[in-house]
């Protein structure tokens, strides 16, 4: 077997905002990864993986599920669990347990000609009780996790910090809306804030990107917005602004942001030049498909993008 490095691809994930849409990026040693790409053929694996607390214990009888098939199995005293008979495919998973939250929605992962260990998820004691809370994830540029970033409140003492795989969760939290800012010494973050609204429903996969400073240097900002035709606000909308010396169909897409919950993505420290701007989520299709854009002095404000619903 080997270790899976859980990575980012292309999923539909159903929460009180929405859904969100995440690029396919293939390794250099892999065949390319496609967003038509859903089916591998081959032969049927073995997927294995350990559910545990925030002190690496394991967690019993938590149910966990593939969503979309009746493929269901129940953690050992261990917190162990495994799924048999896999056949090649791309797979999300999801963990279910009214007394434990996790900082995801689902996890994905790939079988593609060998079994699979997943690494471990940490679930977070919620004592049983109805609790709210707001997580997400934290990449850079090559769409890995961004560990110790720390995210806060202004004005509040409630604050979470990214584990190895840059994901966060910020728990116990009451209905209201928020405003959620990223930090790390260091780093710029696209966008610089969120705000995020909480009703009796915890939220999932506000996610952030982020760049080292140093890559970011100085020059202008891009901003524009993602709506429907009636003007309502398309939210967690990928956003790629490329170099227009770059392709689409490999890895050297340079800058990413998201849609904020007005619909609103936001670009900085881009240096002048000609580039590319498109728009992913699933289930939508955008006008225009593509954008280029020439960057000057001044801030650009872009005209609006319009999805429609597949």
């Amino acid at each position: 077997m080997k270790k899976l490095s859980l990575f980012i691809f292309s999923m539909f994930m159903i929460f009180s905002a929405g859904c969100v849409t995440f690029i396919l990026v293939a390794s250099e040693d892999e065949e390319p990864l496609y967003e038509d790409t859903n089916v591998y053929i081959g032969d049927a694996y073995t997927v294995t993986g350990k559910i545990v607390d925030v002190d690496g214990n394991g967690i019993e009888n938590v149910n966990v599920v593939i969503p979309d098939t009746d493929l269901s199995v129940t953690t050992d005293s261990e917190g162990y669990y495994t799924f048999d008979n896999l056949p090649n495919n791309i797979y999300a998973l999801a963990i279910e347990t009214p007394y434990y939250l996790f900082p995801f929605a689902m996890l994905n992962f790939i079988v593609q000609d060998e079994n699979l260990i997943i690494e471990d998820c940490t679930g977070y004691i919620s004592g049983g009780e109805p609790i709210y809370s707001i997580s997400g994830r934290i990449l850079d540029f090559d769409l890995k996790g961004v560990a110790d970033v720390s995210l806060s409140f202004p004005g509040s003492n409630v604050s979470a910090t990214t584990d190895d795989r840059g994901y966060y969760l910020l728990a116990n939290l009451s209905n209201g809306k928020y405003i959620m800012t990223p930090a790390k010494p260091g780093y710029t973050f696209s966008p610089e804030e969120r705000s995020v609204s909480i009703y009796n429903s915890k939220i999932t996969d506000i996610n952030y990107f982020c760049s080292l400073e140093s890559e970011s240097g100085e020059g202008c900002t891009v901003t524009g917005r993602i709506i429907e035709e009636s003007g309502i606000s398309i939210i967690n909308a990928v956003v790629t602004l490329k170099n227009n010396g770059s392709a689409w169909n490999n890895t050297l897409i340079q800058w990413y942001s998201y849609s904020d919950l007005s619909g609103y993505y936001f670009f900085n420290n881009i240096e002048k030049g000609s580039y590319t701007l498109k728009i992913y989520k699933e289930f939508y299709t955008f006008s225009p498909i593509s954008l280029k854009i020439t960057i000057g002095d001044e801030q650009e404000v872009i005209n609006d993008f319009i999805g429609i619903h597949d």
